[in-house]
């Protein structure tokens, strides 16, 4: 299964895998993360002092491991060496715990890095419900390639070399919890630590504590007797949490399912382990892709909505316009039928006017014509009286 840059998501060989000293689980080419630090050096952030952060999960890292070749490894540091850029050189290692000398940073290997990403999440819930109902037998507490496992682990996850010590204190609590004995039998009644027998066994380990790959198993629980893995987990748990702290749950379960596997070897589980991955990588694809495909059909009917919605808009907007236009012309004829009914009755008042005026003038002319007849009939009824009186006279 071929891994991505998580920047460039170009193809990235394994020997060209660059790791940060946060998360181990995110891949990218050494120049593709130096590039996106040198750019996040490169903002302002005031009087603080600048936060290098993942480009996917956001964990602040100081440091990228990079050219991975087998045991060996170059690590390059972005920013000066501070305690929270060596938060693990802080933590106890078991050379200081036992009074001895550590060995400081680890020779990275490519199984190294594969097992630190295992405990970037929390172990698949229906692993767990599977593990949670078996028991932890004698039988399957001894087996040879246990040791090599959990050395394994405790490097990957302490990211030192020299772990022997811790490896023994975890074995001999696993061991304990699988034969029923109390977690401190291993301390002697004389108040000595509990490390005193762990350190002479690491000092000369035996020989049958090497990894067959042929060896038979038993599965867990097939003895006589056995302890629920449950309560060996917790006491594994409170055992490896002073050493590596918050992955102390993980650890104790995946030892847990190691030990009760029937994997022959460790480089069988491994394998097993890879496949998983590969396809619980490969459903988590399936189903992005699933996600993806009804996101875009969701896109797709919104849009269409989207597109009904503007016709909508539009057609109601051109029903707003044909309704002014309307409302427009109804009062533009409101107005010329008013203009009309006033011309009217201004027409009317002018005619009635004109025949008040026109009466006037023939009642003024009657009244004239009447007064000249009247005029002239005295003027007769005189004529006639002057004529009778001269005729008299």
């Amino acid at each position: 299964m071929t891994t991505a840059c998580a920047i460039c998501l170009a193809a990235l060989r394994p020997e060209d895998e660059a790791f940060l000293d946060a998360c181990f689980h995110h891949h990218f080419h050494f120049a593709c993360i130096r590039r996106w630090a040198e750019l996040q050096l490169e903002q302002p952030v005031g009087q603080h002092a600048p936060v290098l952060a993942c480009p996917l999960c956001r964990q602040p890292f100081v440091s990228v491991f990079y050219d991975c070749q087998d045991s060996a490894y170059r690590r390059h540091d972005f920013l000066p060496q501070t305690a929270a850029s060596r938060r693990h050189a802080a933590r106890p290692g078991p050379g200081a715990a036992a009074g001895g000398g550590g060995s400081g940073s680890l020779p990275l290997t490519v199984h190294h890095r594969r097992r630190r990403a295992v405990y970037s999440s929390a172990m698949p819930a229906a692993q767990r419900q599977r593990l949670e109902q078996q028991l932890l037998g004698p039988s399957a507490a001894q087996r040879l390639d246990l040791r090599a496992f959990v050395v394994r682990e405790l490097q990957a996850l302490m990211l030192q070399e020299e772990v022997g010590l811790v490896a023994q204190h975890v074995l001999a609590t696993f061991q304990n919890a699988a034969s029923g004995a109390p977690a401190t039998a291993a301390a002697s009644a004389a108040g000595k630590p509990l490390f005193a027998k762990a350190a002479k066994w690491a000092a000369a380990p035996p020989a049958a504590a090497r990894m067959t790959d042929r060896q038979p198993l038993q599965r867990a629980g097939s003895g006589a007797a056995g302890a629920p893995l449950p309560s060996v987990v917790a006491g594994l748990q409170a055992a490896a949490a002073p050493f590596i702290f918050e992955h102390a749950e993980r650890f104790a379960w995946e030892l847990a399912a190691f030990a009760t596997s029937r994997c022959s070897s460790l480089a069988a589980y491994d394998r097993l382990s890879q496949q998983s991955d590969a396809t619980a990588a490969a459903a988590a694809a399936t189903e992005a892709r699933q996600q993806l495909q009804d996101h875009r059909q969701q896109q797709a009917a919104a849009a269409a909505v989207d597109r009904q919605c503007t016709a909508h808009a539009a057609a109601a907007a051109t029903a707003r316009r044909w309704l002014q236009e309307q409302k427009q012309e109804q009062k533009q004829e409101q107005k010329q039928e008013q203009e009309q009914n006033q011309n009217q009755k201004h027409k009317q008042k002018q005619m009635q006017q004109r025949r008040q005026k026109q009466e006037q003038q023939q009642e003024q002319e009657q009244a004239k014509k009447q007064g000249q007849q009247q005029e002239r009939r005295q003027e007769q009824g005189q004529r006639q009286t002057q004529g009778q009186e001269q005729e008299q006279g």
